[in-house]
């Protein structure tokens, strides 16, 4: 199955707000209430060995570009993965700028100018990546990986995991 990003709009503004950007993963119906309401405005095929897991939206604030942060795992060595990021400012095309194999994929968080990611399971290691300079980001740290994870507006990121722990 091939992934594809297709960034659709339910209004006729001429903007992108992220929660309206989808990861179609092969699917050729997409339900509206109002059929005709959903409009294509753009994609972008990613390479098949990859499978997209979670979507995050980073926007730069010097520049005022708009990007997607896809985290993806690897269809030959699941939970290894990553995240790609795809500039999305003009929706009708979207560019990749960057991919980043970080070793895990399955969820991704930005806070400033990083980007979280985890690898679904309890064990192994979640990624801290520096995307200052967007075309070349740097893995900058880890810390105990999780199934998801969440970042307050606070600045403090809570990580999932099975069970209770106090």
């Amino acid at each position: 199955m091939h992934t594809v990003i297709r960034l659709i709009s339910q209004t006729k503004l001429p903007f992108l707000l992220f929660g309206i950007l989808t990861i179609n993963l092969g699917v050729k119906n997409l339900p509206a209430k109002k059929p005709g309401s959903i409009t294509l405005l753009g994609q972008l095929s990613l390479p098949d060995s990859i499978a997209a897991q979670d979507l995050w939206g980073y926007f730069e604030p010097s520049t005022g570009e708009e990007y997607a942060v896809v985290g993806y795992v690897s269809k030959r060595n699941f939970p290894e993965g990553g995240f790609v990021l795809v500039k999305v400012t003009d929706p009708s095309n979207p560019v990749q700028v960057a991919q980043v194999h970080s070793g895990s994929g399955f969820d991704v968080k930005v806070w400033q100018s990083y980007v979280y990611t985890v690898n679904g399971k309890e064990t192994g290691t979640g990624t801290i990546v520096d995307i200052s300079d967007i075309e070349s980001p740097r893995i900058v740290g880890s810390f105990p990986s999780a199934h998801n994870i969440f970042i307050a507006e606070n600045g403090y990121m809570y990580l999932e995991r099975p069970g209770l722990r106090i």
